[in-house]
Formats: C-alpha cells, structure tokens, sequence
C-alpha cells in the first residue's frame, strides 16, 4: 500500500460532498492535509460463480466502468418477468442445455460485456444450485436501450436456430 499527498482542491465535487456530510466549509477543508490510499493488492469476490482472486492494482486501475451498471436492475426484473421462456430457450440453444431438462433460467446479472444466465435443472438435486452460463455481447451496450436491443437480437437468433432457419 502506498500513501501520497494530494490537494483537495483537485477534487471539487469529492470536497463538496464531503463539505455537506461534515459540516464544514470547502476553504476548511482545503486547508487540512489530505492523503490518497494506493491499494498494493486488490481482492475481487464474485458473488454469482462463488469464486474469488486477487487482481493486480494497475488491471483493476484500468478496469472500465460498467456502462449499464445503474440501469441492470431494471433490465434484470423485466427480463426475468416478462421473458422466461425466451430465457430458456437461449440457455438450450446457447449453453448446449437440454430444454426438456431445464426446470426454471433466471438473468443473474448483466454488464456491458455480457450477461450470467442461471439454470435450474429439473433432476438436481437442491445440493446442485445454478449451473452459470456466461455469454458475451458481439457489441458492448452503452445504454440500457441498447441493452435491450441486444437482448431481443439475441433471444430471436435463439428462436431461429431452434427453428433450424439458421
């Protein structure tokens, strides 16, 4: 871990936020020492495949920003609701599972990489939980219109090679 000083004066809307939650004025705060906090390690735990590492501070640096990371949650619960079956039939067609085995697919997550499909099997046992598929989109969505977009191509690519038109 590395520790280094810095003016406050760079970080206008930082300082304001933090003006409003202490109490104090900008010009206060300016004239307090400050310090930035350089992380020598980085763990990373991943929630939805039950996994963790460690990541070099300079990838995680230059990590980029989850585009539709704010709009997920919408993009979640409508898929999940409105697109069961449509869920399904992509984790048949894209994840080689059998759509006479598959008892329930739930959207895990999304991100402007690609998306976690969930799927339940009809013989696991409860011990078993989701088997993960992870897809990546051809082209990163920067809005959540875009999203959507990608997922409707998706889910009839996946109606038309059910179909063999493909």
């Amino acid at each position: 871990m590395c520790v280094g000083k810095f003016a406050v004066s760079r970080l206008t809307l930082v300082s304001m936020r933090m003006c409003a939650i202490a109490g104090y004025s900008v010009d206060h705060l300016s004239t307090r020492e400050w310090l930035r906090v350089t992380p020598g390690r980085v763990h990373v735990r991943n929630a939805i495949y039950n996994s963790e590492d460690w990541v070099q501070p300079d990838e995680y640096a230059e990590a980029q920003p989850n585009m539709i990371g704010e709009e997920a949650a919408k993009l979640l619960l409508k898929l999940n609701a409105k697109h069961t079956s449509d869920l399904v039939r992509f984790a048949s067609v894209y994840g080689s599972q059998d759509e006479a085995d598959i008892a329930a697919c739930t959207l895990l997550s999304v991100d402007h990489l690609g998306f976690d499909i969930g799927v339940q099997k009809k013989d696991a046992s409860s011990d078993d939980g989701l088997d993960v598929i992870r897809i990546a989109f051809k082209v990163p969505p920067q809005t959540l219109e875009e999203a959507t977009s990608a997922f409707t191509k998706l889910f009839q690519e996946a109606f038309a090679k059910q179909q063999g038109w493909m």
